[in-house]
């Protein structure tokens, strides 16, 4: 039983007022033990919760914390009329976090990108829900940040990004060759552009045609290959040809790629170089047989990211929860596979890294989260207040 949440919870499907009388006891709890009472710390983990009542929202908008004000900005349950007040707050993180709420008015988000920072006018720009007009305005803005967050858009028009690709920067082009809405006609035509990252961007996109990814597998450039190497509808038939890229980079890519086939992962991970091995340990798709393999690798970062990884078996992060090399140990703390037994030893490790990994953990049960809340370091109890399973009272 989570006492403040349930009471976040009941409010919000209730929609009754936070200061309404005929709440009674609950807002008075929710309010003295949220905001009043509650630290900053407690109030953040409050901003996090999905389930605040708009009520609760009104008052944490006002907090004096604007990592607090820019978690409201940035929750998708606040209301417009709320979007439009931390529109105008004095922090550019918070007038950003509204610029990047997918919820914002089309209207509010024609006055950000008219705002003095750069930093709000690129969110304004990466905002899926942004209109094609107002992103036509935003490709004429002086910074080329956001010129290149509108070429990045998935919403840009075909024509707003072929204009992007003329008398552009290489810091925009790119942009537009990494578009997934981007024209095949348009991918071909920068496949054959002279800079590489123009090139990577087009060799990364996954609507390029299987025709040029085959091309530019070819390239001089290994950034380009690593690109095709990476991505996700590359053909297997094309993959295997660069596991065996003399580039250890191409072939990390192929290590990662989560389509690459198990055979090929198991070819990978006897290379020589151990961030190929790493990378193969990182596949979503790695077989649990063969994380058993890289569990055991002689590389600590091998051993680490197949700890992170969440097809590894329960027996194998019991021995990588007692690993000599503490990211290997923090990889496994943060792994929400790992059980509870193992979080509570890992959570009494000297290193702060390893108990960050069980703090941010959402799978670490509340009474473990409860001892994290008073840890020594404030970036463990900050950890713990982000995480959704725990309890807010423990937040100090």
């Amino acid at each position: 039983m989570q006492p403040l949440r349930v009471a976040c919870h009941v409010m919000a499907r209730s929609a009754v007022p936070l200061h309404d009388g005929e709440s009674g006891r609950l807002s008075a709890f929710l309010f003295e033990e949220g905001i009043t009472g509650g630290t900053s710390l407690r109030r953040l983990g409050l901003s996090a919760d999905s389930f605040v009542p708009l009520s609760l929202l009104a008052e944490l908008a006002r907090d004096e914390s604007w990592r607090v004000r820019g978690r409201v900005a940035w929750d998708a349950n606040t209301p417009a009329a709320l979007l439009a007040d931390l529109a105008g707050d004095e922090s550019y993180h918070v007038r950003g976090d509204v610029a990047r709420n997918a919820n914002a008015p089309a209207q509010l988000l024609a006055e950000l990108a008219r705002d003095k920072s750069e930093f709000v006018r690129r969110d304004v720009a990466e905002n899926a829900n942004a209109p094609a007009a107002l992103l036509a305005d935003l490709a004429r803005d002086e910074s080329y940040r956001v010129r290149g967050n509108v070429a990045r858009n998935a919403n840009a028009p075909a024509e707003l990004l072929a204009e992007l690709t003329r008398n552009e920067g290489t810091g925009v082009r790119d942009d537009v060759a990494m578009n997934a809405n981007a024209p095949a006609e348009l991918l071909g035509k920068l496949a054959r552009d002279k800079n590489e990252l123009v090139r990577w961007g087009v060799a990364r996109n996954a609507n390029a045609p299987a025709k040029l990814l085959a091309k530019l597998a070819r390239d001089k450039s290994e950034a380009v290959r690593g690109g095709v190497a990476e991505n996700a509808n590359a053909p297997a038939k094309l993959l295997a040809k660069l596991a065996r890229d003399k580039s250890e980079y191409v072939r990390q890519d192929v290590a990662e790629n989560a389509n690459a086939p198990a055979e090929l992962l198991a070819e990978l991970a006897r290379d020589k170089n151990e961030d190929v091995r790493q990378h193969v340990a990182w596949n979503a798709n790695a077989p649990a047989e063969l994380l058993g393999k890289l569990a055991r690798d002689k590389s600590g970062h091998v051993r680490g990211s197949a700890a992170r990884n969440e097809n590894t078996p329960a027996k194998l992060l019991a021995e990588l929860a007692r690993d000599k090399n503490e990211h290997v140990r923090g990889s496994t703390a943060g792994n929400e596979n790992t059980p509870a037994k193992l979080l509570a030893e890992l959570a009494r490790d000297k290193n702060e890294f390893v108990r960050r990994g069980v703090a941010g953990n959402r799978n670490a049960p509340a009474a473990l989260l409860a001892e994290l809340a008073r840890d020594k370091s404030e970036d463990v109890r900050r950890d713990v207040a982000w995480n959704p399973s725990a309890l807010l009272e423990d937040v100090q």
